[in-house]
């Protein structure tokens, strides 16, 4: 057995709470995933959130050292409060997640937003390792990003910087966003933007999963399928997806100049059918940046799904050290 400290990473998602225990080399002794039930409300959820400490204490050999929450939407970091919570009840607003996981646990806590956590795990165990400077986006229930700059995770005034899926792409129309504003990214290339999409072909008459095309709400795996049976019009959903994607990045890409992105997230399962598009998007409007100038690459997170809670436990070993 390891005598090595051990600290687990809680990604809490609108759907899905994923954990994985780590000790601090990186080693990952087991992963977690379980329903967020996040309909029953805040105190559900917190006690599923307390049980995911209770097991991680069980599988650590030598005790557990910490714990790191990831959660999506914008917290003060310094007390722990969330400000805003996505893709969960509005309950959350407001509340001192920090303390009351203390509290409840005994544990040392710390927090900080999912995709900044996401970007961490990609810096110190992930894609991002090689480059000094780089964008993290994870595309699946909603959009998130962070940013690695001068080999530091960028947190911004108040540690919202990496709202990339609320970028507006589109200035005339478009879908109401949960942010209240019309014509963010994530309207266009998260999970619910692309099952609507699919869904509005096959009402419109579209055999667009040709067996299942009477699924009510097709998920973006069955488009995938779809794409790769043929289909044009979910082609051309995730190339719009990605297309419009490389947009929103394009800016940052120009203001920041990184040397790679890395994406994340269950979207980005999709692999080329939503790289390629944003490659493409983001080459087609970069032009000063040649890859003689620093053309910037566009990679695949090797973390996978696991990134969120691989970082908010590389969060909580950095604050068990005093350095976050």
């Amino acid at each position: 057995m390891t005598s090595d400290r051990v600290f687990v990473g809680i990604d809490l998602g609108g759907t899905e709470i994923k954990a994985a225990a780590l000790t601090e080399h990186g080693e990952v002794l087991e992963h977690r995933s379980i329903g967020t039930r996040g309909r029953e409300g805040r105190d559900a959820v917190m006690e599923r959130l307390a049980g995911i400490v209770d097991w991680a204490r069980q599988v650590s050999p030598d005790g557990l050292a910490g714990a790191g929450v990831a959660i999506p939407g914008v917290l003060d970091m310094q007390s722990g409060r969330v400000e805003m919570m996505t893709n969960l009840t509005h309950d959350w607003n407001g509340f001192l997640l920090k303390d009351a996981l203390q509290d409840r646990t005994g544990m040392k806590t710390s927090v900080m937003n999912d995709v900044r956590a996401a970007t961490l795990g990609e810096q110190v165990w992930g894609a991002g390792k090689p480059y000094s400077d780089f964008i993290c986006i994870a595309i699946g229930t909603g959009i998130g990003g962070g940013l690695v700059l001068t080999n530091d995770l960028y947190m911004g005034a108040r540690g919202a910087a990496g709202e990339i899926g609320h970028i507006t792409v589109l200035t005339e129309g478009g879908y109401l966003c949960n942010c209240g504003n019309h014509g963010c990214l994530e309207t266009i290339a998260a999970a619910p933007a692309l099952t609507r999409a699919a869904r509005e072909a096959i009402e419109a008459g579209d055999d667009l999963l040709g067996s299942l095309a009477g699924s009510i709400e097709p998920a973006p795996h069955q488009i995938v399928q779809a794409a790769q049976r043929g289909s044009e019009t979910a082609n051309r959903i995730f190339s719009y997806a990605g297309r419009m994607t490389g947009q929103a990045l394009a800016g940052l890409v120009m203001t920041l100049n990184p040397q790679a992105i890395v994406v994340g997230g269950g979207v980005a399962k999709a692999g080329e059918l939503l790289l390629e598009p944003i490659r493409r998007e983001i080459k087609r409007r970069t032009t000063l940046l040649s890859p003689e100038r620093g053309g910037v690459e566009v990679l695949q997170s090797p973390l996978g799904g696991e990134a969120g809670a691989i970082g908010a436990a590389a969060w909580a070993m950095r604050s068990d050290k005093g350095a976050a």
